[in-house]
């Protein structure tokens, strides 16, 4: 029989006891953390994100009073998850602040107003430090929200084991911000040649994510903050340049290689047979991985 010595006993029970805390942690609690590594929070405001454009055969489909959130048949480009064609959706950013109100380009907050809700990624580009945040089902985020200095906050934003649990990592494998045709067709106003949802990851990018309520990202050694590349992956081309990243198809659509992490267009230039040797031996490893994206109660929807 194993022998369990006492300071191995200790270190156990004592973790038990901070999962416990952790557990039963608020969001403003949660805030707090994420402070410490993103600076301050600022003040997420609706009018201040851009709508996202829904076009049918090219024209924009006008968003008024009477249509904003319905779920369109068809559009040309389709939302990789959620309502696929959802009309009024919209996505804004804002730069980090250090404790002194001076400006932080390594922190971006990306704020995603859809289905009504709203959720928030604040990444610090630097440490890879990132908090995953997400409004009460029951709260308007068209009607302005706390910041974690106001003290209605845990009455708006959801306690971090909520978010936790809507599984976040699953499909933020690879990178906290994903990319698609349909999010990519906001540009940054400040400079329209790049995305506004910033395109920064690669191999190489630093990414974690805070909050023990959190599990690590699919595949990758909790603590870590580079991406964890198997050994049988080595010299596939694939993750020379891109995190793996196993989200099946992004659910609504068919992305093909799109559905590794930016940048996208460097697998252009391999041959065909490469090409499709290495994206099997990763579909391959995404299988090994054998991630559940939906619960069973969601497997029948």
């Amino acid at each position: 029989m194993a022998v369990v010595s006492p300071l191995f006993l200790a270190y156990f029970l004592n973790n038990r006891a901070v999962e416990d805390v952790t557990s039963a942690r608020t969001a403003l609690m949660y805030a707090r953390e994420c402070e410490q590594h993103l600076g301050p929070f600022p003040k997420f405001r609706y009018e201040e994100a851009i709508e996202i454009p829904i076009t049918q055969d090219g024209e924009v489909v006008i968003v008024t009073s009477e249509n904003i959130g319905k779920n369109l048949k068809s559009c040309d480009k389709p939302a990789a998850f959620g309502a696929p064609c959802q009309l009024g959706n919209r996505v804004g950013r804002y730069q980090g602040l250090d404790a002194n109100g001076s400006p932080n380009p390594a922190v971006i907050f990306v704020t995603f107003f859809r289905d009504g809700g709203l959720g928030v990624i604040g990444h610090n580009t630097e440490s890879g430090a990132t908090c995953f945040l997400s409004v009460k089902d029951e709260i308007d985020p068209r009607q302005g929200l706390p910041t974690p200095d106001d003290p209605t906050y845990n009455e708006a934003w959801q306690p971090p084991t909520v978010v936790g649990r809507d599984g976040c990592v699953k499909c933020h494998m690879a990178d906290p911000f994903l990319h698609s045709p349909w999010i990519d067709q906001v540009r940054d106003p400040m400079n329209p040649e790049k995305t506004l949802v910033p395109l920064i990851a690669d191999v190489d990018s630093p990414y974690f994510v805070i909050g023990k309520e959190f599990p690590a990202p699919p595949g990758r050694k909790p603590g870590a903050i580079h991406a964890t590349i198997p050994k049988h992956l080595e010299g596939n081309k694939c993750v020379e340049c891109h995190a793996p990243q196993c989200v099946p198809d992004f659910f609504n659509v068919k992305l093909d290689e799109l559905q590794m992490s930016a940048p996208f267009h460097t697998m252009e230039v391999e041959s065909r047979e490469q090409w499709i040797n290495d994206r099997n031996a990763l579909r391959e490893y995404c299988r090994s991985l054998d991630i559940q994206y939906f619960t069973q109660e969601n497997e029948g929807d």
